[in-house]
Parts: structure tokens; C-alpha cells; sequence
């Protein structure tokens, strides 16, 4: 229920129930990976490939849907209109209280994002000496990313519900499938990127551009990365070893699209499409270790200590400027940015025992201590 006790008609209560409807998400990977390797019986051995991999993600709608779709009096939700007619939660729940739940009755899909990428790599060991191995690894990236959020027309009149609405079609026999949102229902109806399609005239007046469910979002990024690790491995005898190594490595960055009305500078509202790109994390991680067995190989350990310096970590902000052009927006949106460093500190030890032929056992214990540095995290808790 949803009482109210602020004026009337607020008294009341609204029960319903509620069912998630999700069409799910379709998922697509290709990835083709060629290697060559020397003879590994020589002192110095190396290895050397390439690799692609593409993957394809199609997301379809999904949302929640009352079973009970009739409004309260007055058509708001949670809160009565008062000055102005606003009506607290209206403007989130309302598509939920409709008889579709605000969803595309085609269930034609929302999203289409590509991520392309390939790599150059090549490793290599040299025996130095006969206690001490010298190992060095490099690699070059690339990924291309791109998002498509698509959006599908609504038209936007009373008058009438069949026939061509305002550049909408609906055909009788398929009005059933509509439910209260008139959708396009012509299969062309992804519209593009802002332009002149996203502009349309109901009966009930103009529609501003960029309106929720009219207007689709295009991007793309591409990021590139030299990644590698070094280190040193040294025998102590034919059972124990100590090893050194430094790595570096990167997350790819991503691409994030969101929607928002930004404030022109004459005090105009424009709804865009925000395209926001963050950098890669970047981590360099340092490790020590010790390798060895005892009691003819019945015991075996291996421990390290290590340190990882990462940095440029995503975290999400909420931000009340447009990244792309610095305008103010009417309300503050999430977006991923980078943001932070942090520090990481710990040691592991595994230990594995062979007690008899047929009974082992296994130990392992672990420690790490991360600490955030100048990390910003954007709140409005005003």
C-alpha cells in the first residue's frame, strides 16, 4: 500500500503485484589465437603470436509490470499532486502501472555493442648460468569498442489509436500488441543518433528532441596498451628456488553512454546523449617468492610476498556537468570515471602434503592489505 496523509485524494491505498518480464541477452564470441615455440631444450627459448578475439552482445527489454494496472485517482503515484502537480515517484513508477510495464511489445532488442581486439605477444627464458634464469615477457594491444542503444518511436496523440499517427504506424490487427504505449510499429524504426528524426508533433503539441523512447545513442572507443613482466629465477639446489619478478599490465578503458538535459547558456533545456570514455587501470605488481620440496617431494611449498601499485581505478561518480562540453545538467547522472589509486600489500603461503599413497592434504593461508589513495568520490549528499 502507499498511504499518504498530505491532502486529499492522497488517502488511499494501492495494492498490486508485481512480475519482472526479461527478455534476456544474446552473446557472441570469435577468438583465433596463432603461436609458434622454439625447442625448449635450448638455452635460450622464446615464443611468439598473435590474437583476436571479436564479441557481439545484443540486450533485449526487460522491466517490472503491475498486475494490477490501474492508477490511483488522479494518475500519481506514492504522493498526491501538490503545488505545481507534482507527484513524488510518479515520473519513475508510472510505466510499471501501465499495462505493458512501458516495454516494446515487439521486444525488439535495446542495445547492440561490439568489442573488437588483437595482440602481439612474445615471451622468452635464457639460461644465464646453470642456477640463474632470465625470463622477459612483452605484449601489444588494441580494442576497438562501440555501443548502440536503440530507441524505438512512440507517438505521441490521443486522437486516435490505428491507422498513421504523426509518421507512426499501427495497423489494426496489431493494436493489440501495443498496449497503452503506441509504439512505431514498422521494423525500420530504430531511429538515429539526434537529427531530424528525433523531432516529432503529436496533436498534443511538439515533442521536445531527445525525449525517453525516441532518441538512440551511438559511440566508440578505441584503446591501445604495452604490457610485460621481467624476472629472474634462481636455483638454490635441485629442490629450492627464489624468484623475483616485475609485471605491468592494463584493464582496457570502456565507453559509457547516458542521457541527460543539459542548461544551454540562454536558459534553454536540451536532452543529449552524454558519450563518456575513461582510461585504462594500470597496475605494476612486484613479487618474491620461495619454491621448494621436502622429504623426497612429499612436501612441497611455495610462498611470496608481493606489492601491486594501481592505478587510474574506475569508480563510479555522480556529476552534475556534461564531461563533453561542461554545461550544467537539470540533474546529476552516473558515470564512470577514473578516480583513484590504491595500494597493495600482501603474502601467500600454499603447502601441499602427501601423508600416505592415498591420503593428501592441502594448506594455504593468505594476507593483503589495500589502501585507496587519492580517491574522489563524488557525492550530493546535500
Amino acid at each position: 500500500g502507499i498511504p499518504n496523509s498530505c491532502n486529499e485524494p492522497a488517502d488511499n491505498n494501492f495494492f498490486t503485484g508485481i512480475y519482472d518480464r526479461e527478455l534476456g541477452a544474446e552473446s557472441e564470441e570469435l577468438s583465433q589465437e596463432l603461436r609458434f615455440t622454439s625447442s625448449q631444450d635450448q638455452a635460450f627459448r622464446y615464443t611468439a603470436g598473435g590474437y583476436w578475439y571479436q564479441v557481439d552482445e545484443k540486450a533485449y527489454p526487460g522491466g517490472t509490470i503491475a498486475t494490477n494496472q490501474v492508477l490511483p485517482d488522479g494518475g500519481a503515484i506514492a504522493f498526491p499532486p501538490f503545488e505545481g502537480n507534482l507527484a513524488v515517484g510518479t515520473a519513475i513508477f508510472y510505466e510499471t502501472f501501465t499495462p505493458d510495464g512501458g516495454l516494446d511489445p515487439l521486444g525488439r532488442k535495446v542495445s547492440d555493442d561490439n568489442t573488437e581486439g588483437w595482440a602481439l605477444f612474445t615471451g622468452m627464458d635464457f639460461d644465464i648460468t646453470d642456477q640463474l634464469i632470465g625470463r622477459a615477457e612483452l605484449r601489444y594491444s588494441q580494442e576497438a569498442q562501440e555501443i548502440n542503444n536503440l530507441r524505438y518511436n512512440k507517438c505521441y496523440t490521443s486522437a486516435t489509436t490505428s491507422g498513421v499517427l504523426g509518421g507512426c504506424v499501427f495497423p489494426d490487427d496489431v493494436l493489440a500488441l501495443t498496449g497503452d504505449d503506441k509504439y512505431d510499429l514498422r521494423q525500420i524504426a530504430a531511429v538515429p543518433l539526434f537529427g531530424p528524426d528525433c523531432q516529432f508533433t503529436s496533436l498534443e503539441g511538439p515533442v521536445r528532441p531527445g525525449t525517453p523512447g525516441q532518441c538512440s545513442g551511438r559511440g566508440s572507443a578505441r584503446f591501445e596498451s604495452v604490457t610485460g613482466r621481467v624476472g629472474l629465477d634462481f636455483k638454490i639446489n635441485s629442490d629450492w628456488m627464489v624468484y623475483g619478478s616485475i609485471a605491468y599490465g592494463e584493464k582496457p578503458g570502456g565507453l559509457q553512454l547516458a542521457s541527460g538535459n543539459q542548461i544551454l547558456p540562454g536558459g534553454d533545456v536540451e536532452t543529449v546523449v552524454i558519450n563518456s570514455t575513461f582510461d585504462p587501470e594500470e597496475l605494476t605488481a612486484y613479487e618474491l617468492g620461495v619454491k621448494g620440496a621436502a622429504f623426497d617431494g612429499r612436501l612441497t611449498i611455495s610462498t611470496a610476498v608481493f606489492y601491486n601499485d594501481w592505478k587510474e581505478i574506475v569508480l563510479r561518480q555522480l556529476t552534475e556537468t556534461n564531461p563533453d562540453n561542461g554545461l550544467t545538467l537539470e540533474q546529476p547522472v552516473w558515470l564512470n570515471v577514473n578516480a583513484g589509486d590504491a595500494d597493495v600489500w600482501g603474502f601467500e603461503i600454499e603447502a601441499n602434503a602427501g601423508f600416505t599413497e592415498n591420503l593428501t592434504g592441502r594448506f594455504t593461508l593468505g594476507w593483503a592489505d589495500a589502501e585507496l589513495d587519492n580517491a574522489s568520490q563524488d557525492v550530493f549528499e546535500t
